[in-house]
């Protein structure tokens, strides 16, 4: 995994027209969700539209995606805490 988000995101042109995509706990995350649909066929839209803006700014900046949740060798010392206090109280508190 690399250290990037922080950077990614700030030279994004993303306008949130799918939903938000944003900083995770740590710089090699990032978090997007979907506006409030009515329907799975908006949500799934929604996601499409996420993912695909998310991999052409990712091929821009030579960064790969994947998907998933904890990795089970991951080692939390080893990573750099995205700014802001949100990020930081999470990282202390647990």
């Amino acid at each position: 995994m690399t250290r990037g988000a922080t950077d990614l995101l700030g030279s994004m042109d993303y306008d949130g027209r799918f939903g938000e995509i944003k900083l995770e706990i740590t710089e090699s995350m990032i978090e997007i969700s979907t506006q409030a649909q009515a329907s799975v066929d908006g949500i799934a839209a929604d996601l499409a539209g996420l993912r695909d803006t998310l991999h052409s700014h990712c091929a821009r900046n030579n960064i790969g995606v994947c998907g998933g949740g904890t990795h089970p060798f991951h080692h939390w010392p080893e990573r750099r805490i995205c700014p802001g206090d949100r990020f930081h109280g999470l990282y202390q508190r647990y």
